[in-house]
């Protein structure tokens, strides 16, 4: 006896070449498994799932998937960016921050939800690569002690992570990269904050 339901177009694919296509094969399934049940079921579980958005997270698979994200440059090179490539790796290091300016002067577009870059290391080699999960730009003043902590740089309160950052962005060497080197600096100077995650190691 034939299955009743075998004109329909098999639930699982059998050809999928990977897990996360047939991930993505099995959400699509179940959206039309809810539509089929009640079109305000399938509406409801698309509002409430986060998988849409992990969907984006895809692996790179090629050298050219690689050449086509920007890199993610931590310090200048030496120990101390080898240092934060590693507290990233172990997944201690969560967010980063610039100030707003930086960006301003560099003509670079703000960090958005979803996008990719590649983590370097001192050598210039791609270690892994990062999505960009959550983005703010706030007052020096409103930044959290929650933020100072998933820097995972040792600060544990938004005071110590201001002077370890004010330090950082009052030295010379970093202010002679501005055309006025002269910026103010006080509570509110806007900062870029960031969070991410690795998506995968290379």
């Amino acid at each position: 006896m034939r299955n009743r339901c075998s004109h329909q177009e098999p639930l699982i694919r059998p050809d999928a070449d990977t897990e996360r296509e047939y991930l993505d094969f099995q959400w699509e399934n179940l959206l039309w498994v809810a539509r089929v049940i009640d079109p305000k079921a399938a509406d409801w579980i698309r509002s409430q799932s986060r998988v849409p958005t992990l969907r984006k997270l895809r692996p790179v698979h090629s050298a050219s998937d690689l050449a086509n994200l920007p890199k993610a440059e931590f310090m200048m090179p030496g120990p101390e960016r080898d240092r934060l490539v590693g507290l990233i790796l172990d997944g201690t290091k969560i967010a980063t921050a610039a100030l707003l300016l930086d960006y301003v002067e560099c003509a670079d577009p703000l960090p958005r939800t979803g996008n990719r870059s590649v983590l370097v290391n001192s050598d210039d080699h791609g270690v892994a690569v990062l999505a960009t999960t959550d983005v703010a730009v706030i007052r020096l003043a409103d930044v959290t002690d929650q933020h100072a902590i998933d820097e995972g740089e040792g600060d544990t309160t938004a005071a110590e992570w201001r002077r370890t950052h004010e330090m950082f962005w009052d030295s010379d060497e970093y202010r002679a990269e501005f055309r006025d080197p002269s910026f103010p600096l006080d509570d509110d100077t806007l900062v870029v904050l960031e969070h991410f995650t690795v998506t995968q190691r290379l």
